[in-house]
């Protein structure tokens, strides 16, 4: 169930993202099924990855408040897992993880961070 939750909240923001350009970001934390606005506490922090578009490396960062279990996955385009970057506890400070996507071909990928009750995510671009 949770799973499907976070594909659907996925899906309606990039509803209404139709008209973005490729630099914008597409980034939202959840709580209990509830957006936390700009400006709350939040226990961690995902960042748009770097080089993007990429190709085929990149590096995702994030910085935790908390030492706390941490989840990043890769989904493609038709929200297909393409890989699990970290299923494991973490400790406070910032982090950075490496994707490589050389084995996948040129499009759109999104990742996810979860973490607790709180999901973050942000879309990424592979060009070869």
């Amino acid at each position: 169930m949770k799973t499907f939750i976070i594909f659907l909240i996925i899906f309606i923001s990039l509803t209404f993202c139709i008209h973005c350009d490729n630099d914008e970001k597409i980034t939202a934390f959840y709580e209990d099924d509830k957006e936390v606005k700009e400006g709350d506490l939040v226990p961690f922090l995902l960042y748009q990855n770097y080089p993007n578009p990429f190709n085929p490396t990149t590096t995702i960062r994030f910085d935790l408040a908390s030492q706390r279990k941490v989840k990043i996955k890769v989904y493609s385009e038709d929200w297909q897992v393409v890989g699990t970057l970290i299923n494991d506890m973490s400790s406070v400070g910032s982090h950075s993880v490496q994707f490589n996507a050389v084995d996948l071909p040129s499009g759109e990928y999104y990742y996810t961070m979860e973490s607790g009750d709180y999901i973050q995510f942000r879309k990424m671009k592979l060009v070869k």
